[in-house]
Formats: structure tokens, C-alpha cells, sequence
């Protein structure tokens, strides 16, 4: 992996290093990394780096004006450890709770991350400088008991909030880094975040599976072609995109198989294409007015459209394939051919 250069940009020290490590955890120290506090940022020329990572939009105050590409700036959003989840469900059902972190506004975004868990029966107090309630035993807490109020009997610390899968995998993009390349520290970290949801928890170990299985095909030397029993391509390895002149980005290996149907059958006229599989979220229920028009080949939704097809949305990556590859390009023409007819 080609060095890369992070600049965190948050007002908080302690999140600074939490972040800092959690960077560190995945690229494998293979990054350098600098913290840059909202003070500091007058004071600054123009910064280049490989990513930004934001944990507010105010802190970025002018930074936006110094930095060349602002496609760079990903702002984080953070999540627990399983432990972390473990000691908050050991909590008895119908107990109040204080939540304590170093500021109001942090302190909310904790008990709002808190509520998404649907950990039933609990009530989450937020805590202020003075408060003063003896009825409350218990309080939890980010790895801030220092600002716990004395009289508080059980304190459980969460520790530190960690960046989630989506702000990793959004890095992984703005930085163009191949996933495979970092497989082994990703799902480490990864198997050491809390998966709120089902569905959550079904994209970790799918993206494990693919991680593993594109890091093998990847290393050999043959070329390998996987299809359905209909002679549809499911998947097919570097050497054989060769082959095939599919061309795929470096940083965008995870070639996987989509079937289209309705608009996206007519614009790419093929029944099966190849596309760059980076997904860390995905279509659960298709809104009102909306239908499926591509599929992959373990059912996960690619594009949508509306009714008569004004509509289309894709959810790999065209824009990285069109180069080399017709039927991407055709989604492009097809926008631009519609928006001229205007």
C-alpha cells in the first residue's frame, strides 16, 4: 500500500487520539497522521492530504477554503465495541440512567447513538455541569468518568467511541486504497465494532467472505471465471478481467456480477454486467413508486427505477468504469442524451 496522509480536524484531544488509533488499526501504520484543532486552523496554509476526518461540520471552520479537493473531507460517524454494548445490556430493565460525556452536545450524540441500540427498558438522563439527582445509581459513559458526579454508585465506562464501517470504508475510498490490501487489520477491527442490526452484522461477515476470497483470486495466476448455472458470470478474478478487457480500478477490485432488468437492460443492452462491488450500505425496502431494475447475485439491490424509467439509480460505482467499458459509459450518455432533450 502506497503511504497515505490523514489530518484529523476535531476540538476534542481525547477524540483526537481515539481516532488516531483507530486510523492506525486499519491502515496498519502504513499512514502518517496529523491532528489538526479548529484554533489552529487560521493560522494554516493550504493543506494537502489524502483524507480529512471530521467529527463536526463547525470544526472544519475555513479549512474548506485551504484544502484543493473537498472530496477529501469525510466526516465520521462513531459507534461502540461489542464490549463496550455487553456492559449496557447487563443494566437492569427500568432503570434511569445518566450518560456523561465532556460536553452537552457530545453527551446527546452518545444517548442518541445509545437509543439506536433499542436496548429496551432503560432511560437515559443526560448529564450537565451541577446536576444533582441521588436517585440515579448508575451512569455510563465514554471513557469520560471524570466528569461523573460523586454521588453516582456504578459507573460504566463504554470507552472511547470508535469510527464505524461506513466512515472506514469511506476513507478507504477518498484515500484509493485497495480493501485487499489491509484485509487482515480491517476485519479485525471490524470484528471488534458493534454491529447494531442484523443487517448490519450480515454485511460484516459478507464483506469478510469477499475480502478473503478476492484477496486468493486476486494472487493467482490463472485466470478464474465463476457462473451460474444459466452461464451467467458471477464473478471472475484479475487475471481473467484480462482476458475479458474488463477494466477495473486498482482501488476498486471487487468485481461481482449484476443481472439487469427494465431500464438498466435497455441502456446497457446486456444481461449481465460486471461491476466495482464497494457497498457499505445497501437498499433493505424499496420506497413507494420504485422498482428493481439490476440485482447482484446474493439479492442485493444495484439500481432502481420509477415507473416509466425517468427515474434510475445505481449503486455501484459507473464513473470508475465507463472509460473502458460500454455499458457503463451507456448509463452516462443515457443522462446526458435525456438532460439535452430537455
Amino acid at each position: 500500500m502506497k503511504r497515505k496522509r490523514v489530518v484529523i480536524v476535531t476540538g476534542n484531544q481525547r477524540v483526537a487520539q481515539a481516532i488516531f488509533s483507530d486510523v492506525k488499526a486499519v491502515f496498519n501504520n502504513d499512514v502518517d497522521i496529523d491532528i489538526v484543532y479548529p484554533s489552529q486552523i487560521a493560522s494554516l496554509d493550504a493543506v494537502e492530504a489524502d483524507a480529512f476526518l471530521v467529527t463536526r461540520w463547525y470544526n472544519i471552520g475555513g479549512l474548506t477554503d485551504k484544502v484543493s479537493n473537498k472530496s477529501k473531507v469525510v466526516r465520521t460517524t462513531r459507534t461502540i465495541s461489542e464490549s463496550g454494548y455487553k456492559k449496557i445490556t447487563q443494566i437492569p430493565p427500568g432503570t434511569n440512567v445518566l450518560v456523561v460525556n465532556d460536553s452537552e452536545q457530545s453527551t446527546s450524540s452518545v444517548i442518541e447513538l445509545l437509543m439506536d441500540l433499542h436496548i429496551d427498558g432503560l432511560t437515559y438522563v443526560p448529564y450537565t455541569a451541577g446536576h444533582y439527582d441521588p436517585s440515579l445509581k448508575i451512569a455510563i459513559t465514554p471513557g469520560e468518568s471524570r466528569y461523573v458526579p460523586s454521588y453516582i454508585e456504578n459507573i460504566i465506562d463504554i470507552g472511547n467511541r470508535h469510527i464505524d464501517i461506513s466512515t472506514v470504508l469511506a476513507l478507504c475510498n477518498v484515500m484509493e486504497v485497495n480493501i485487499s490490501e489491509i484485509a487482515g487489520p480491517l476485519m479485525n477491527y471490524f470484528n471488534m465494532l458493534l454491529c447494531r442490526d442484523v443487517i448490519s452484522r450480515q454485511y460484516r461477515d459478507t464483506l469478510s467472505k469477499s475480502m478473503y476470497m478476492n484477496s486468493i483470486l486476486k494472487h493467482m495466476e490463472q485466470g478464474v471465471l465463476l457462473t451460474a448455472p444459466d452461464g451467467r458470470i458471477i464473478l471472475s478474478n484479475g487475471k481473467m478481467n484480462e482476458l475479458l478487457r474488463v477494466q477495473v480500478t486498482e482501488n476498486r477490485d471487487y468485481v461481482s456480477a449484476v443481472f439487469p432488468e427494465g431500464t438498466a437492460e435497455r441502456i446497457a443492452k446486456c444481461d449481465t454486467m460486471l461491476v466495482n462491488s464497494f457497498h457499505h450500505q445497501a437498499l433493505n425496502t424499496i420506497g413507494d413508486g420504485l422498482n428493481v431494475s439490476a440485482r447482484a447475485m446474493d439479492g442485493v439491490v444495484e439500481a432502481v427505477e420509477n415507473a416509466d424509467g425517468s427515474v434510475f439509480a445505481v449503486q455501484w460505482h459507473p464513473e470508475l468504469l465507463y472509460a473502458e467499458n460500454p455499458e457503463h459509459r451507456a448509463i452516462f450518455e443515457t443522462f446526458v442524451n435525456r438532460c439535452a432533450a430537455k
